[in-house]
């Protein structure tokens, strides 16, 4: 949502590329299947405020390169919303590189940054021009 985001609308004067790339790890993108399940019950999302909120729905426009990156332990549903949020990103000509983390989750894949070698680390090194 932050590469989605006009921030000039918010500050004037504000480059329209303030953020330079983004790494989208394990995310709900599209939050309506969540509208509809228990969880539903604290979050007391609404159909407006699940679309205004789902990444899915506004991808970003500019040059900025996403990479999205999900576990192999993850549920079918995050597999899905990646390749969905991908698929989007792709008909927008936006650069993005999808990065599947066998064995893990959405709790471990984060420790992917421990170690520069694994493909998460070298996708936000080559992001950050190292």
């Amino acid at each position: 949502m932050v590469l989605a985001t006009d921030w000039k609308r918010f500050v004037e004067g504000t480059p329209g590329d303030l953020v330079k790339g983004g790494v989208a790890l394990s995310g709900l993108y599209a939050l309506e299947p969540i509208r509809l399940t228990y969880l539903n019950d604290a979050l007391k999302m609404d159909t407006e405020t699940a679309a205004r909120n789902s990444p899915v729905l506004h991808p970003p426009t500019g040059a900025a390169p996403l990479v999205v990156a999900y576990g192999g332990d993850e549920s079918e549903e995050y597999h899905r919303q990646a390749a969905d949020l991908v698929e989007k990103l792709a008909q927008n000509e936006v650069p993005h590189e999808l990065i599947e983390a066998p064995g893990l989750n959405h709790y471990s894949i984060i420790e992917q940054f421990l170690d520069p070698k694994t493909p998460l680390a070298q996708a936000a090194k080559r992001q950050m021009g190292l």
